[in-house]
């Protein structure tokens, strides 16, 4: 008899899919039901708007978390990533996203250590973002709280400019 053993972070209903390497990847649009991502996006704005092209069209919050992956070994280290297409909602033309690029720190990392349960953030990549969890935590927590974090540095940027 084969039993399946759930990993921690698992939701169920949302199965992420397993590369060779051990790693589990899922699309943050499949967490958009679930609680506590259903929260975080009706804080958000309804439209994000490209900062980087102010002339493209606005994006969906439902399109910018569609945007975002997720991915991990072991439930406490998670690269996210998000569609380039998107990346204007965080980035402008004068690159203020960037507050200190010699520790890949910026507005985001700066919004996700504020979050629950997250021990560190890095950027070391345009669309790449490394985050660590203090124990392991749902998937749609972990999820929840890039997507709030996202949200709040656009807010900001937005106001900015």
């Amino acid at each position: 008899m084969v039993f399946l053993r759930r990993r921690d972070w698992e939701v169920p209903r949302i199965s992420g899919e397993r590369d060779q390497d051990g790693w589990y990847h899922y699309r943050g649009a499949a967490f958009a039901q679930v609680a506590p991502v259903k929260d975080a996006m009706s804080d958000a704005p309804e439209y994000f708007v490209d900062l980087e092209d102010r002339s493209a069209d606005p994006i969906a919050r439902e399109d910018f978390l569609g945007s975002i992956t997720f991915a991990t070994k072991d439930g406490t280290s998670w690269d996210v990533g998000l569609n380039d297409g998107h990346f204007g909602a965080l980035y402008d033309e004068d690159h203020e996203l960037w507050e200190d690029e010699e520790d890949d720190h910026d507005l985001v990392t700066t919004f996700l250590e504020e979050q629950p349960h997250v021990r560190s953030a890095i950027h070391p990549d345009r669309e790449i973002y490394g985050v660590t969890i203090a124990g392991h935590r749902p998937a749609s927590e972990v999820v929840a709280g890039v997507y709030r974090a996202m949200t709040l540095a656009h807010t900001e940027l937005r106001a900015r400019t």
